[in-house]
């Protein structure tokens, strides 16, 4: 089953605290750490709900961690996920593009260096799977809600240091057409690590774009249905790739594999075909589009791109790159 790019963010900050001999422990010697989650519309889906319960940093003095409903400056529990205690449900698909939502404001840590944050999810996170037609119009599933797995219940994320009156921020950035599939002969879906990367926001910037209508066979105006995508953009780390790869989950030979991609929509606001990928690293890139939708992270496919260009990402900028056709 293909996944196409979804962007979430969720936002958790927190403050550290510094204790110096011979100093005031006041606010100005205060760092802070901010973390958030990004991921933008499945395809086959209408809701990707993660149940979130806490968060752990494991730091050279030992392990700190913050739980749901037991601090006033972390996220309020609901009830999304009712067989889970001190648990938040949270719908990916509700925070797309550079939206966040905040888990954590502001809670005071020690400062120095740790070694793995741990984004830790309780039972009861799940998808809203699509009802499923023939060619006929004819419904042959209907809509349902399917488990989602995350193994062990948890995110394994890098390390970080938190300065003396310094501050750090991350993304942790869901490429869900990566990391989230549907085995056959199995009633879950999983997340796997593999579709989540960690990004620093002082360094990152976002890329958005359009397709040019009637430019390709893969985009029409307009489309029978605006909830699936018409086209896919592939973005790969450094200029002028060659032999681009698909989002498959071994390395193949000779293939460079994409750092993200995202799903080509037409705007019914905007009449447009429109793509969009952010939280991502200042740099030089290759960004290339295909008319190909299905990619199933658990197999090789063979895509087929009909235009490639360079893109560079700048800090706290928005870079536009259109495909206008030719």
């Amino acid at each position: 089953m293909f996944f196409a790019k979804t962007k979430i963010a969720l936002a958790l900050a927190l403050s550290a605290s510094l204790s110096l001999s011979g100093c005031s422990n006041d606010s100005d010697e205060s760092s802070t750490f901010s973390l958030a989650i990004s991921d933008a519309p499945v395809n086959g889906v209408s809701n990707v709900t993660l149940c979130f319960n806490r968060v752990e940093l494991n730091g050279e003095g030992g392990k700190t961690e913050f739980i749901v409903g037991e601090h006033p400056e972390m996220i309020n529990a609901n009830s999304v996920c009712p067989d889970a205690v001190n648990s938040v449900g949270i719908n990916l698909l509700d925070y797309t593009g550079d939206d966040a939502l905040t888990l954590i404001n502001n809670i005071e840590i020690e400062a120095g260096k740790y070694n793995q944050m741990r984004f830790v999810l309780s039972e009861g996170s799940f998808a809203i799977k699509d009802a499923q037609y023939d060619d006929a119009g004819n419904e042959i599933s209907p809509e349902q809600e399917i488990p989602v797995v995350v193994p062990s219940n948890e995110l394994k994320l890098d390390g970080f240091t938190v300065a003396q009156g310094g501050n750090v921020s991350f993304t942790l950035e869901f490429d869900l057409r990566k990391g989230m599939t549907d085995p056959a002969g199995q009633d879950n879906y999983f997340v796997k690590p593999r579709g989540v990367r960690l990004v620093d926001n002082s360094e990152i910037g976002h890329l958005l774009g359009t397709v040019s209508e009637l430019a390709y066979d893969c985009t029409q105006l307009p489309p029978e249905d605006t909830s699936l995508p018409a086209a896919s953009v592939y973005l790969y780390n450094g200029a002028d790739q060659t032999d681009l790869g698909d989002n498959t989950a071994n390395d193949v030979a000779d293939e460079t594999q994409p750092l993200a991609s995202a799903g080509v929509f037409y705007n019914e606001n905007t009449n447009m075909y429109e793509y969009e990928i952010g939280f991502l690293l200042a740099g030089d890139y290759t960004l290339a589009l295909s008319c190909e939708t299905e990619d199933d992270p658990e197999m090789d496919d063979e895509l087929i791109f009909v235009e490639q260009q360079n893109v560079s990402i700048v800090v706290d900028e928005t870079t536009l790159a259109d495909f206008p056709g030719n």
